[in-house]
């Protein structure tokens, strides 16, 4: 998010006892819409994963090449 200048202006659960515990990010950025759109692609799949079930962690799919 640092790379493009976005502003994160939140961070928190909202569950104390969920499982796995889910993070809510809250952000502003402005400028072209398809830049940001690739902007966030790229960021999602730098920090994103999820464990299958034999417990090896990989990098989603759904987030885009």
């Amino acid at each position: 998010m640092q790379k493009y200048n976005w502003t994160e202006t939140a961070l928190h659960h909202h569950m104390l006892t969920e499982l796995p515990k889910i993070l809510f990010l809250h952000w502003t950025v402005t400028g072209n819409a398809n830049d940001i759109i690739n902007q966030a692609k790229e960021i999602m799949m730098q920090t994103s994963t999820f464990k299958n079930t034999t417990g090896q962690t990989r990098t989603p799919t759904s987030s885009g090449p």
